[in-house]
């Protein structure tokens, strides 16, 4: 039989418990505190003692010193390879770094010229021999990344809608488009027309702003893709695939074999979307040359180049690391050539790696169009929303197909920080304008930039720093010469 214990007594037992654990707890801590300082000396002292005494097969240290000739970077993916015998995928693109943009600077107006007020003309045209150019309020455009084979519907609705707010446009990349999203947009995009048999539909060749044909990609060369059921998600319905059907991407166009039948399609598409530019997108090699000169001759309105630092949802670190030229010497040399042919009516796309307004502005210098953007975009329309996946998850398992995240996206939020993002790359480039005594992004050339090294100056066409504008100074002083003699001969004849 049970017997009944006062409501006063389990008080005062969970009172007595309460106090004992916080004075338990003090105790602890007034312990720690006394000899703490005397554990963690013992302990440092033993560490250090094991790591300058124990030879290199027992020592700790050989896992720094081999991660300093090889780096993080490639032990991981190696213990990676090691442990699925698979080729990996790595996101985002590759690690390596390209300091060429860095190492150029601009020219500021100041004492022999004045920097400009006013507000700055930043609109560009893309394809201004076409029928229909493409009309764009910023340089900056948001390069191709498709939903169902790399993003998420909430992604690159959030890319759509930050695009559209700030009067510039998204490329669909190889993914399938519902146009009901492009229309709440505002129906402004770039149709990529990839080697996968989906997004051909005609309304949307004719809803589209510009159509830009996918033969490769800096991160990813013109490898074909593969991409398992399981990965597709609710893409796989629209791309008409049968429940445990791959979706597929070839290496090339079927029926496609030369530069004749190129031509073919370029006509083709033109017709077909009312004259919009038709464009074509290229991973740029040693042969870029060759490229160039094959696509001028199939009449292209448009070429977008996708320097080796781009970025992708996921490839083949050998595709990343060892194919492609990067960025900077993709521009410099497509610049010359198009200067050498004297082409002027067809648009250059720069993308890959460019991640900073002072990279937009230093591209366009050099002789970009406009400059397209990946990763930055993406991770700008990811602000605000990190902690959805931190600290256990990336934050691109908010936003690629194969994230654990995906569901916690907020469309709206993102493109809301995405065209934040576009204002203040845009505001930073107009005020490097300004600081330039210009007043439009076209006034922008070569001729205000200056290189820290001589090779990337020589490659770029461009002064180096190291070398005196004598030709400058001359220049102004035989102005500031004849200002004065000028303001002399005035005051004699105001006397006389």
């Amino acid at each position: 039989m049970g017997v009944e214990c006062p409501v006063n007594a389990w008080l005062v037992f969970l009172s007595a418990s309460l106090v004992g654990t916080l004075l338990t707890v003090l105790l602890a801590v007034l312990v720690l505190w006394r000899t703490g300082r005397r554990w963690i000396d013992l302990v440092a002292d033993r560490t250090l003692d094991i790591l300058v005494t124990d030879p290199y097969r027992h020592n700790l240290w050989e896992f720094i010193s081999a991660s300093r000739r090889s780096g993080v970077q490639l032990l991981i993916e190696n213990s990676m390879r090691a442990a699925t015998g698979e080729v990996i995928k790595r996101p985002m693109g590759s690690p390596k770094p390209s300091p060429q943009f860095d190492a150029i600077g601009f020219t500021p107006a100041q004492v022999t010229r004045a920097a400009s007020a006013g507000v700055i003309d930043l609109s560009v045209a893309i394809g201004p021999g076409a029928q229909r150019p493409l009309h764009l309020a910023i340089p900056i455009l948001i390069g191709g990344m498709g939903y169902g084979v790399g993003i998420t519907r909430q992604a690159w609705s959030a890319l759509l809608g930050g695009a559209t707010a700030m009067g510039t446009v998204v490329n669909t990349g190889e993914g399938v488009v519902y146009l009901e999203d492009v229309d709440a947009a505002g129906g402004r995009f770039i149709l990529q027309w990839s080697r996968a048999h989906w997004a051909k539909e005609p309304q949307l060749v004719r809803a589209c702003s510009a159509v830009e044909i996918h033969f490769g990609q800096g991160a990813s060369t013109g490898l074909g893709i593969h991409i398992p059921p399981e990965e597709l998600k609710e893409a796989r319905s629209a791309m008409k695939l049968g429940p445990r059907e791959w979706a597929r991407i070839g290496e090339q166009f079927p029926g496609v074999h030369g530069v004749r039948d190129v031509s073919r399609m370029v006509t083709f598409l033109r017709e077909m979307s009312n004259g919009v530019p038709i464009g074509a997108k290229i991973a740029p090699g040693d042969d870029i040359e060759a490229c160039l000169e094959a696509l001028l001759e199939c009449g292209v309105d448009f070429i977008t180049i996708d320097g080796a630092q781009a970025g992708t949802k996921g490839s083949e670190p050998i595709a990343e690391d060892d194919f492609g030229l990067p960025t900077f010497f993709a521009l410099s040399r497509a610049r010359r050539y198009f200067d050498a042919h004297r082409v002027k009516d067809v648009s250059l796309i720069i993308s890959g790696g460019l991640a900073t307004p002072g990279h937009f502005l230093k591209a366009i210098a050099l002789g970009a169009t406009a400059v397209a953007i990946g990763s930055p975009a993406l991770y700008a329309a990811s602000h605000g929303q990190l902690q959805k996946a931190l600290p256990f998850e990336p934050p691109t398992e908010l936003v690629l197909m194969v994230g654990k995240r995906t569901d916690r996206f907020d469309p709206l939020e993102g493109a809301r920080s995405l065209a934040l993002f576009l204002k203040s790359c845009a505001d930073e480039m107009a005020m490097g304008i300004r600081a330039m005594g210009k007043m439009s992004i076209r006034e922008v050339s070569a001729s205000d930039l200056f290189a820290l090294d001589p090779e990337v100056a020589r490659t770029a066409g461009i002064r180096y720093a190291g070398e005196a504008r004598w030709d400058l100074y001359r220049k102004d002083r035989t102005r500031r010469r004849d200002n004065v003699w000028s303001q002399k001969s005035s005051g004699w004849r105001e006397r006389s």
